[in-house]
């Protein structure tokens, strides 16, 4: 800057000016005391010069000097015409119109997303409005489309339902909530520990013009008063959340889910465990006989049951025959004709060309089958090279082989010892063939759709020898697409879900209220090593053993799910672990495989 001020001033110097010469004029301690903004450099070369033996016209920089002097002490914000500001007051300004302008651009920013949101929100459906709009009673906005709460499901269903509005006295299915809150009954996060069977459902969540779970849960807490009139069909203002999304006709002995609701049995003179215990038992009686609620416990207020979920545990009810080497398997069904079918054509049905009468004479000869050790090691061996951190791109639909989120971590996946089903009593007296079952436990921290039983049907295949163990590495390669066959949702259910993080945090926080506090609850749900089984552990067990196991034999018996499976998988069309791409983007399909059906 000295350089360039001093080029300035002396350009009609005769002869020019030595600047190296001139530096040497004017001591160190001058240059670092003036050359500290526009007065310091102008001061410093006219020294520079004046030494060099040239006159120089200081008028202008005894200016800038009264100037600066003028400015320090009235504080005036104006500087005279011509005359050039110090270096830190032309900063300060310049930062200040910066700031400004920021601020300027960071105010449209904000109001151009607002006005994206607001229109974002005016052009959703209207069951999806009631997840954003403020919840009016003089003017309610429409509940969720798959809710009980909407008069088109109660409709559809022939579901009754009397939602109570401000001017009711009290009556109706909402009247515990109504008194509630005359009560001041207090409201808690909760969570529920729920069992069910869903061969009667469309899945667990939510979802417009279908009965679900969810939705029949949802209707037992508000009949109950759990759930207010003003939360009934509106899953966000509850904070409703799931630990798991099961598929249709998937049961489950441990499913979570957690909410906040109306401690209903609140009562000061027992404990909270009693209350709980009270309400868990009135919910009961507002559910179908398929549906229980197990356990419910007091949470913290910003518990998840999705998010605060550890790990999961499913267990699959592997009939033995499906273990039967593939040459056995095909003289079973050596008399068995259909019709030529077309599986890419949309308008025929499996279920219409394969029917349970035509599979009759077989399912007596696969009824009697039995495994044999060797058969249940080859079991437990195939199922444990699934274990691990592996790419599942060929175990699920709608992702692709880049997708990062098809990594998933297998914990466990293990069988344990077959087991004999007593067959059923028929209407004449009769008495279906006793079977024998495998039952399969895979243990993970979260799964893909279709991803367990997608795993079921190779791990079998590759203990009885129906697909080799390079087949299977090849399938986690992201190279490689292959198709894989998925097993009967009917013998799939949810087992055991952990929430040991939250229990371990819930523990190490209870020392500073006293020992113990009364909205710490840990959750109980998995059994542990050297401990007894909690109350609700062993409602689980019994749900599990005596009502989901069962069902799945007594579904099996009727509607013949893995008869048909076994038939379709190895005689009709048995095309599957072939690679039908062999790169990432490639088209080139081996000869004589046809494009998988979306």
């Amino acid at each position: 800057r000295l350089h360039r001020v001093i080029q300035s001033i002396a350009v009609n110097v005769p002869g020019g000016f030595n600047f190296d010469q001139a530096v040497t004029s004017v001591t160190p301690v001058t240059l670092r005391r003036r050359s500290v903004g526009s007065i310091g450099i102008l001061s410093t070369a006219t020294s520079m010069m004046e030494g060099a033996g040239i006159k120089v016209d200081d008028s202008h920089v005894s200016q800038v000097g009264e100037h600066n002097a003028a400015r320090d002490a009235n504080k005036g914000d104006s500087s005279p015409p011509n005359v050039p500001q110090d270096g830190e007051s032309h900063n300060r300004e310049r930062g200040g119109a910066q700031k400004k302008k920021r601020k300027k651009t960071w105010t449209k920013y904000k109001n151009k997303k607002k006005k994206q949101i607001k229109d974002k929100i005016e052009n959703k459906p209207s069951s999806m409005k009631s997840w954003t709009k403020k919840y009016d009673v003089d003017n309610p906005v429409v509940p969720h489309l798959g809710s009980f709460a909407h008069p088109e499901m109660q409709k559809q269903f022939g579901v009754e339902v009397t939602i109570p509005t401000k001017d009711d006295s009290g009556e109706g299915d909402g009247a515990a909530t109504e008194s509630a809150a005359e009560e001041k009954v207090p409201k808690r996060k909760l969570a529920a520990l729920i069992g069910f069977l869903g061969s009667k459902y469309s899945g667990f969540q939510v979802n417009p013009a279908k009965r679900t779970l969810q939705a029949e849960i949802e209707l037992a807490l508000f009949r109950s008063g759990i759930l207010s009139a003003t939360n009934f069909g509106h899953p966000s203002k509850c904070g409703w959340s799931n630990s798991a999304r099961t598929d249709k006709g998937v049961h489950a002995a441990s499913q979570v889910c957690s909410f906040k609701g109306e401690m209903i049995c609140w009562n000061d003179q027992i404990s909270q465990d009693e209350q709980l215990e009270k309400m868990r038992l009135i919910v009961n009686s507002n559910l179908p006989s398929d549906i229980q609620v197990l356990d419910i416990k007091r949470t913290t207020r910003s518990f998840c049951s999705r998010t605060a979920r550890d790990k999961v545990r499913y267990q699959y009810m592997v009939p033995s025959f499906l273990l039967m080497p593939p040459d056995e398997v095909k003289r079973a069904f050596v008399d068995v004709k259909v019709e030529e079918f077309d599986r890419n054509d949309p308008e025929k049905n499996l279920n219409d060309v394969v029917k349970l009468e035509m599979l009759q004479n077989t399912r007596g000869f696969l009824a009697d089958y039995r495994v044999s050790n060797e058969q249940v090691e080859n079991l437990r061996k195939s199922l444990a090279i699934f274990e691990g951190t592996k790419s599942f791109h060929n175990y699920t639909r709608k992702l692709s082989s880049s997708d990062a989120s098809t990594s998933r971590f297998i914990m466990k996946f293990a069988s344990l010892d077959p087991v004999i089903m007593p067959g059923l009593t028929n209407e004449d007296g009769s008495k279906s063939p006793d079977s024998q079952w495998v039952p399969v436990q895979i243990t993970g921290q979260s799964f893909l759709l279709n991803q367990i039983r997608k795993m079921v049907s190779a791990a079998v295949d590759l203990a009885r020898g129906a697909v080799t163990h390079e087949q299977i590495e090849q399938s986690f390669s992201r190279q490689n697409l292959m198709k894989v066959d998925v097993a009967p949702a009917q013998g799939l259910f949810l087992d055991r879900s952990s929430f040991e993080m939250y229990n371990e945090h819930k523990v190490k926080n209870a020392a500073k209220n006293g020992g113990e506090s009364v909205d710490r609850d840990t959750l109980d749900w998995f059994e542990a090593e050297g401990k007894e089984l909690s109350p609700a552990v062993k409602r689980t067990e019994n749900l599990k053993n005596d009502t989901i196991i069962p069902h799945i034999v007594k579904e099996e018996t009727e509607e013949g799910n893995f008869v048909k499976y076994l038939y379709t998988h190895d005689v009709l069309f048995n095309d599957t672990y072939q690679i039908r791409e062999t790169e990432i983007g490639s088209k080139k399909k081996p000869d004589g495989v046809k494009e998988e059906p979306t």
